[in-house]
């Protein structure tokens, strides 16, 4: 799992499983279960390997933010603030194509499946906002107005399928069950209120929903 071949590929799949297993790893912290020190390690010398990968393609679409909900979670996980700080300036360069109406300037690029994707770019980032208010160290400025701003875009996705057909440029496909459950964990930024119980699996996302609401109910 940590090495890798020269096909891009194998550096998605350490992102995707670095981020599932994170997860998983906090909700067990959450429940009082937690991994052991040495799966702890081997769950960082991972997130290195994805920082790797990552420091030389330089992505900044939504694979940066599900990288930086993987390798933040870890780091807090295991108190590397090396990891943290990393995770916190990829996010921050991530959300800075956000085009000032909160549309995601790379996920526009995406054309019938632009709203889609900001429902898939939004997913790590709100989670990983939660995540770190467990930690008592919740996002800064302009962090949460951004946060702010895109989850306003996913309300207006809602209420209008084809929000976002002009902006992308094509006429939209719909957005799927599976995309509207996870809306319900995006929380604005600074909201503290119990999330709901979901109870759809999200595979490599770190297991069911349900068991993400109640590890991130931490307040």
């Amino acid at each position: 799992m940590i090495a890798r071949d020269h096909a891009m590929q194998s550096g998605y799949e350490q992102q995707w499983a670095l981020a599932g297993m994170s997860l998983a790893a906090f909700k067990l912290e959450q429940a009082d279960q937690p991994l052991s020190p040495q799966a702890l390690e081997w769950l960082r010398a991972l997130a290195r390997a994805v920082m790797d990968f990552h420091d030389h393609h330089s992505l900044q679409n939504n694979h940066l933010l599900w990288t930086a909900l993987g390798v933040g979670t870890t780091g807090y996980l295991t108190g590397d603030q090396e990891l943290i700080d990393w995770a916190n300036e990829s996010t921050r360069q991530s959300l800075s194509t956000m085009n000032p109406d909160g549309t995601l300037a790379l996920e526009l690029l995406r054309g019938p499946k632009a709203s889609a994707y900001h429902y898939f770019a939004a997913q790590p980032v709100f989670v990983y906002s939660a995540v770190r208010r467990c930690f008592h160290d919740p996002p800064r400025a302009p962090w949460p107005d951004q946060l702010e701003r895109l989850s306003a875009v996913l309300d207006r996705i809602e209420d209008d399928p084809q929000f976002l057909a002009q902006r992308a440029g094509v006429p939209q496909r719909a957005i799927t069950p599976e995309q509207s459950q996870w809306r319900a964990l995006f929380a604005p930024a600074g909201d503290r209120t119990p999330l709901p119980r979901i109870d759809a699996s999200v595979g490599r996302r770190g297991g069911q929903l349900s068991t993400t609401a109640r590890a991130l109910d931490c307040h």
